[in-house]
């Protein structure tokens, strides 16, 4: 009960059909009487004011506000309480704020007021009544309304009720809605205070039940509060309909329909009458449609069971913001009807005179599924002393082991198998497949040898020994009795090869072999062949006026390289060159003689042939002398230099300097270009990166201070005989009117172009330790970082591609000022001669006087340069060493001729130290290069951030 009182007086109201009062409610007509209201916590929207309010409709019985609602009956059961106990659902239990216990005392005529009001009126007397005082107080049917006698209209929707007030409301007039369901009483009692229009929206989340909802309707009016109207609306329990069918032999669709919207999702608890629910799975339904869900059931999730199978549905509600029952269904019956089957086993590959056959478990025509299977094995004579259990895999329900008698007995004698296969199920079938005689074939080692690149490879196979790395070779010569012994142990195959270099001299090798059995060896078999001495064929052939091709054939294997040394009989030996033999067959070799390389000598030349014997060591040792050949005296032709690849637009233009047949060959080339009159903008090019007898040089207006003109371009060649030759190549016009970029000293221009220079190159290593170079490790960070750079976009030119390529420093900075490159990154790594020393160190140009600029004296030292420099040192440095976790050595300054040279911000990282082995192992690994290149990249974007 809700209880009202007033200082010495109490009215006992009934829950869930009164009207609510506020204080100051007139309980008879023109007498005002003060009645105390507890609070109630959970209102909605805020409590009007205590002041006066006017009651103008009567209070309401149980009677007059329930007589739209039908009682159950006692022996009704909701679709929850249908659900099996198992799956219940608790729902904690809402606690009521308003006490219905209490008993206070009440005057008579109060409480006659209160049994006068519970005299069974109905809801349309009561909304007759509401309609006659609410428009005594101004409280009108709007105009156009399609029902004037509905006071609030109420529907119900998916999460909540929607409130529509449906009068005039007056000004300074607020309409609220209280709200509560007949479940506990007044327990969920909340209060809804009504928007512009007289709308207002009731949440299930508020009262979580189904059932009969009482909606009163009031009016507070300048801090008067007025009764309204009373109505209810019932909120149906969910009743789904379900119907099952068979998809196939394993497989029932479950498909739910007319589920509500305030069903938010289906879930389908399914057992079989089995053991109890120790097969209770819990299907999450498919929604198909708003109403509609379906889920597929496999009886293989329930062990295959057969017999009577449980359906219970259950719903998310948002009403109760819970999982409830929704229903018990009907159910299904699974019935077996195929006869069950077993794996087939069978005995395969079985002949008396091989000492090996298979057992094989076939389940592919099964309806069990095999889930594990052991075979036992043992011969008759030994009884169960040599059995052993085999454990093949199961795949695609079929299982296959190979039996050796190498693994039991190893006797001629009968060999008994037995099978046992598990099935799922939990079955084990055992399977006898009887006794087998096997006739044991007499053991067979076989060796074999042969001559190899590397050394006498020696291979045992055998039908007895199964390990085979318990095979030991010995090997040693005739030559001086056993003094070159070696022991050489057989891989799993049974091969070993005794290297050449651990041996010496010629003639018979013997070779023994041997097992290993119990830390005894056991001799098995001898054997020898022979290794002759180098008998070699040398053929000589004209290639043309100035080369010669020499071939030689038959080498042994033995011989791991052959050379030429070859000069002509003019002056002795002073043009003596030893040559290089390229290998084109196993036992061939071919090398090329030019006689430019020999001042043009004429006459005969005589050609020696060497070769590095593994027998000796690998001394270089003489094999043969050839007849040499002759040759006649050659008229020489002349090395040629023009210009080519023009392009005055573009400011650029190659110089190809080229041999001839009959030319000198070229060792290097210097090329001078400028366009003022006083040679102003003169800049060199210097290259001796000779391919297939020519260089290029490229000559670009940028290396020239960017100076339009007519450029006079000079060659000068240097041979191979130490001759340099000059050309004058004539006068060019460049006038390209590209404004450049920071390579040209323009620093606010951004080309996103980045320079990459991989540290030495070609002949020139850098530091090598540990079998690991710089040129070799600078060329795998350049590739790393520009794969990276150009899947972000940019653009990468680099100094070489090969760690073959040598570039002189010089030409590394004329190439990047002649490029459009925004920055220059030289990468290095270091080394010192205190080995404990590591760590990532990153450079900056500083200048010194005595080292001074040689192409770039107007921005080598120019403060906007040094700034941007510093800026990508800084970032350079900071992300490799977070991402590498390596000690940071910092950013430092040096004058670098690389630095100096640059016209761009350019800056030089060392990557680490290969002379701490530590570090060594850490940079050729491909993760760490990684992490290097991923903080170079993260440098480089910090740089450009900054500037853009």
């Amino acid at each position: 009960m809700m209880l009202f009182s007033k200082k010495k007086w109490t009215v006992i109201l009934p829950i869930a059909t009164s009207i609510l009062l506020y204080p100051s409610m007139v309980l008879a007509d023109d007498t005002i009487t003060q009645v105390e209201v507890p609070k109630v916590e959970e209102v909605v929207s805020n409590e009007p004011s205590t002041s006066q309010t006017i009651l103008e409709t009567s209070l309401v019985s149980p009677s007059d506000l329930n007589s739209s609602q039908e009682n159950k009956s006692s022996d009704e059961l909701s679709s929850s309480e249908k659900v099996s106990k198992e799956e219940a659902v608790s729902v904690e239990d809402t606690t009521s704020s308003v006490s219905d216990t209490e008993e206070v005392n009440a005057s008579k005529e109060e409480q006659e007021l209160i049994n006068n009001n519970s005299n069974g009126k109905n809801e349309e007397e009561i909304a007759n009544r509401d309609n006659e005082a609410t428009n005594a107080s101004g409280f009108r049917a709007k105009p156009g309304t399609a029902n004037a006698e509905v006071v609030t209209d109420v529907s119900e929707g998916t999460t909540g009720l929607r409130l529509q007030y449906q009068r005039e409301i007056p000004q300074q007039t607020s309409i609220l809605f209280a709200v509560w369901t007949d479940k506990n009483g007044q327990d969920d009692l909340k209060w809804y205070r009504a928007e512009t229009g007289g709308v207002a929206y009731v949440s299930y989340e508020n009262h979580k039940s189904y059932g009969l909802y009482h909606v009163h309707t009031y009016a507070n009016q300048s801090g008067r509060m007025i009764g309204l109207n009373a109505t209810t609306i019932t909120i149906k329990e969910p009743t789904p309909k379900v119907q099952i069918t068979k998809a196939d032999d394993n497989h029932y669709r479950i498909n739910v329909s007319d589920v509500p919207q305030t069903i938010k999702s289906i879930v389908v608890p399914i057992w079989s009458d089995k053991n109890g629910q120790d097969d209770l799975k819990w299907y999450q339904a498919k929604q198909l449609s708003p109403t509609q869900y379906e889920t597929l059931i496999n009886v293989k999730d329930h062990k295959n069971d057969f017999g009577f199978y449980h359906v219970h549905l259950y719903g998310y509600s948002e009403i109760t913001k819970s999982l409830i029952g929704l229903m018990a269904t009907p159910g299904f019956k699974h019935e077996n009807k195929q006869e069950e089957t077993y794996a087939k086993v069978s005995l395969q590959g079985y002949n008396k005179n091989n000492s090996t056959f298979s057992v094989v478990v076939d389940a592919s025509q099964s309806t069990k599924t095999p889930r594990y299977v052991r075979v036992a094995v043992w011969s008759e004579a030994k009884g169960q002393d040599d059995l052993k259990w085999y454990t093949p895999a199961i795949s695609n329900n079929k299982a296959t082991t190979q039996v050796d008698i190498a693994n039991h007995s190893n006797t001629s004698d009968f060999y008994i198998v037995h099978v046992y296969t598990d099935y799922s199920d939990g079955k084990t079938i055992g399977t006898d497949l009887g006794k087998h005689y096997i006739n044991r074939p007499q053991p067979a080692n076989k060796i074999s040898s042969k001559l190899t690149s590397q050394g006498i490879e020696i291979k045992l196979t055998s039908d007895s020994i199964k390990d085979l790395r318990q095979i030991r070779f010995a090997v040693w010569s005739d030559d001086k009795g056993q003094d070159d012994l070696k022991w050489y142990a057989a891989n799993s195959n049974g091969v070993a090869t005794a290297n050449y270099t651990n041996h010496k001299g010629y003639g018979t090798y013997h070779i023994h072999t041997y097992v290993t059995q119990s830390g005894q060896l056991k001799g098995l078999k001898a054997d020898k062949l022979t290794i002759s001495k180098p008998n070699i064929k040398v053929a000589i052939n004209k290639l043309s006026a100035t080369n010669y091709e020499v071939v030689v054939s038959d080498v042994p294997l033995y011989l791991s390289g052959i050379v030429t040394p070859v000069w002509s009989d003019n002056k002795g030996q002073d043009d003596l060159k030893w040559e290089k033999a390229a290998k084109i067959s196993s036992t061939s070799y071919k090398s090329i003689i030019d006689v430019r390389n020999h001042h043009f000598d004429s006459g005969h030349y005589s050609v020696h042939i060497y070769g590095y014997n593994q027998l000796e060591g690998n001394r270089l040792v003489g094999l043969s002398a050839s007849p040499g050949f002759n040759v006649k005296k050659v008229e020489q032709g002349k090395i040629t230099a023009v210009v080519t690849n023009h392009k005055p637009n573009e400011g650029t233009l190659d110089v190809l300097i080229s041999e001839t047949p009959t030319s000198p060959k070229i060792k290097s080339v210097r090329v001078a270009a400028w366009s003022e009159s006083k040679q102003e903008n003169l800049s060199w090019y210097v290259s001796d990166s000779v391919r297939n007898g020519s260089i290029v040089v490229h000559v670009n207006q940028a290396n020239h201070q960017h100076k339009k003109g007519n450029y006079t371009v000079h060659a000068y060649v240097t041979n191979t005989d130490g001759q340099e030759i000059g050309f004058n190549l004539g006068n060019h016009m460049l006038n390209s009117n590209i404004k450049g970029s920071a390579s040209q000293g323009n620093y606010d221009v951004i080309n996103r172009v980045v320079y990459l220079d991989a540290g030495h190159g070609g002949r020139d290593p850098g530091a090598a330790y540990f079998g690991h170079s710089e040129k070799e490790l600078t060329t795998i960070m350049q590739n790393l970082v520009r794969q990276r750079l150009e899947k972000e976009g940019y653009k990468v030119v680099t100094t070489r591609e090969s760690e073959d390529v040598y570039v002189d420093l010089l030409d590394r900075s004329k190439k990047s000022n002649a490029s459009n490159s925004d920055l220059f990154l030289s990468m290095h790594f270091n080394a010192s001669v205190n080995s404990s020393i590591s760590g990532i160190e990153t450079y900056m140009y500083k200048y010194y006087q005595e080292y001074p600029s040689r192409i770039n004296k107007t921005y080598h030292n120019n403060p906007e340069r040094l700034a941007r420099s510093q800026v990508l040192a800084n970032a350079i440095q900071s992300e490799t060493v977070k991402r590498t976790g390596a000690p940071d050595r910092g950013v430092r300054r040096e004058t670098f001729a690389v630095l100096r040279e640059t016209t761009a911000p350019a800056v030089l990282v060392e990557l680490g130290y290969l002379s701490n082995r530590s570090e060594n192992n850490k940079v050729i690994q491909p993760s760490y290069q990684a992490k290097l290149a991923d903080g170079i990249v993260a440098g480089i974007k910090k740089y450009y951030r900054t500037y853009q």
